[in-house]
């Protein structure tokens, strides 16, 4: 399995799927989009993307390997963007998308989780003028978890930050659990380009670290300009790449068969320690905010 980071692989030329059933949607016809021209703008995404894995599961089939991969037998997952046209609006996702031995693709996975004033901005109707500011549009939430089998294992994916979401990769193995698709590895592919190999980066592999140790599973990071990274279930670092490096590590992970208690219990314990602390504070300062204490000049003026 190759793997390669967050929005990378086809940068901005993004996957299009056309479900607009010949209506162009309102963002696309103020933007100046030829609907007649449409379709064939779709294709020629769809056959650069098809190109572009094509070459990279060629290319990997073709790199000389000491195990017992054959050809045609190499699978890819990797961080694109992809695009759904409907007649009314235009989805965009942060997707990781599973592209199988002859270059097509199997899967996709959206991410859930976006990052504020990257992938979006607040309060959508307020801050609209900023989408058109900056130029850019808000990235559409991903409303399912994935479970990519490949050979026999289940993989289940993420995506830069949700990484460091406790609950997010919590409740993402609890529902595949549930399913009957319970991974046995964390993957995680991201782009830390923009922190430009500050402790960001460490802070990213932290929080990763401690993921796969909560949910007892081995992960693999793919990061681009670092870190990326192969986790076991108990948190130790099997291997890592260098910062800001073009360099790849081989990671062989293996089930971790142990239970969780996180799994078991979740953020619970947090989430009443929470709620302990604020009940605390609201009890220290509502007397004082209802009833104020009284300072020396009331209590004269209270006197006369």
């Amino acid at each position: 399995l190759v793997v390669w980071p967050e929005s990378v692989f086809t940068a901005n030329e993004p996957i299009m799927l056309d479900y607009s059933k010949g209506t162009l949607a309102p963002e696309l016809a103020s933007a100046g989009v030829n609907a007649e021209e449409l379709p064939q703008t779709v294709q020629s995404m769809s056959r650069l993307f098809q190109l572009k894995a094509q070459s990279l599961i060629r290319a990997a089939n073709l790199a000389p390997t000491e195990s017992t991969v054959q050809a045609n037998q190499i699978h890819a997952i990797v961080g694109t963007d992809v695009w759904e046209l409907y007649p009314d609006k235009v989805k965009r996702f942060n997707s990781a998308v599973w592209i199988d031995p002859q270059g097509q693709i199997a899967d996709s996975y959206a991410k859930k989780h976006l990052v504020m004033f990257g992938e979006y901005f607040p309060l959508n109707g307020f801050f609209g003028l900023l989408y058109k500011l900056f130029g850019m549009s808000a990235v559409s939430t991903g409303d399912e978890e994935k479970c990519f089998e490949i050979y026999g294992a289940k993989i289940a994916p993420s995506i830069c930050f949700e990484s460091m979401i406790p609950h997010h990769l919590y409740g993402q193995i609890r529902t595949l659990t549930l399913k009957g698709k319970s991974p046995d590895l964390m993957l995680n592919v991201t782009n830390d380009g923009w922190f430009r190999g500050s402790s960001m980066l460490d802070h990213h592999l932290a929080c990763s670290i401690a993921s796969a140790v909560e949910n007892r599973r081995p992960m693999v990071i793919a990061a681009n300009t670092g870190l990326s990274a192969w986790i076991d279930g108990a948190g130790r670092l099997e291997a890592i790449a260098h910062r800001m490096e073009p360099v790849q590590i081989l990671a062989e992970p293996y089930r971790d068969s142990r239970p969780g208690l996180f799994q078991i219990i979740g953020d619970w314990p947090i989430r009443i320690f929470a709620a302990i602390t604020w009940m605390l504070v609201i009890a220290y300062w509502l007397p004082r905010f209802v009833f104020p204490a009284k300072t020396g000049l009331d209590s004269l003026a209270d006197g006369n």
